[in-house]
């Protein structure tokens, strides 16, 4: 596991450095798996992320949102499955605003794991004024931030408030939802007096959640009728950093989102709602899903 924490914070670090080069956000020819335009800077951070892991032994394979297939490495003696979405947010690079990378580490024994569980550690970074790493265990989320050329651990246990100002979620979508409890539950956001804050770049917005509390949700709509995001790329990670860090991931048709069985179509999308305990107690006012 050392051997890849220190191969993500490498990656990172070299993704960062890159980004605060001059350069141009060109288009590619090409279409991800999901239908999304690929930008220049997709394929280089996949690139980026794809030459790092495959130097590593301990890596039984690993997926990547930019890729159509898994790549497998050492299927004897590999230990971890890793899945990574190399740039998220790209639509904001064009307007300088926050973009990330999202990564997951699975325990597995010769074969795929057979859901969210078998999630060993997940983290993101997230390029900004200044570029950060999360980095999240069971039972322990660390925040370092880049000085120079390393990463210095700068918040140990973090622990999302029990009670945030803020909620995060495409309301421009809201007309389009599927659910119409899931209005009704954002009505009362509203109600309470918080504020919408939506950067679209999920690493943008769930680093926001995780330091200052609150919810980050993308329903399903009538345009995207599983959902928007992917499970296995970023549900799945940051699933797993909110809940070690005292939050709670569910879909909105109530299922904890590590229960979901690892998916056959890697790139399969769902709904997600990332929320602290007193969002958590709101929301149950319309669901009941929890003992």
């Amino acid at each position: 596991m050392k051997e890849i924490f220190e191969s993500l914070q490498n990656i990172c670090i070299e993704i960062s450095k890159y980004l605060s080069k001059s350069h141009s956000n060109t288009y590619s020819n090409n279409t991800n798996t999901s239908g999304d335009i690929v930008h220049n800077l997709d394929i280089i951070t996949n690139d980026i992320f794809s030459d790092h892991l495959s130097n590593c032994p301990s890596i039984f394979g690993f997926a990547s949102e930019e890729n159509d297939n898994i790549n497998y490495l050492n299927t004897k003696n590999g230990k971890y499955f890793v899945v990574f979405d190399p740039l998220d947010g790209s639509q904001n690079i064009d307007v300088n605003l926050s973009i990330g990378s999202i990564f997951g580490i699975f325990k597995v024994d010769n074969s795929l794991p057979k859901s969210g569980r078998y999630l060993v550690a997940s983290g993101y970074a997230l390029y900004g004024p200044s570029t950060v790493f999360v980095w999240s265990t069971i039972g322990q989320t660390n925040l370092y931030k880049l000085v120079g050329n390393k990463f210095i651990l700068d918040k140990e246990n973090i622990r999302i408030p029990d009670v945030g100002k803020y909620y995060s979620v495409n309301e421009s979508n809201r007309y389009r939802w599927r659910n119409d409890n899931i209005r009704k539950f954002f009505n009362d956001q509203i109600s309470l007096g918080k504020s919408n804050r939506w950067d679209g770049c999920m690493v943008a917005d769930v680093h926001r959640l995780l330091l200052k509390g609150g919810s980050f949700s993308y329903p399903k709509d009538e345009k995207s009728k599983d959902g928007k995001l992917r499970l296995v790329y970023e549900c799945y990670p940051m699933s797993f950093i909110i809940e070690n860090s005292y939050g709670f991931a569910i879909t909105e048709d109530n299922f904890q989102i590590l229960d979901i069985e690892f998916p056959q179509n890697i790139h399969q999308k769902s709904s997600i709602l990332l929320l602290g305990t007193q969002e958590l107690n709101n929301y149950q006012n319309y669901f009941s899903f929890y003992p």
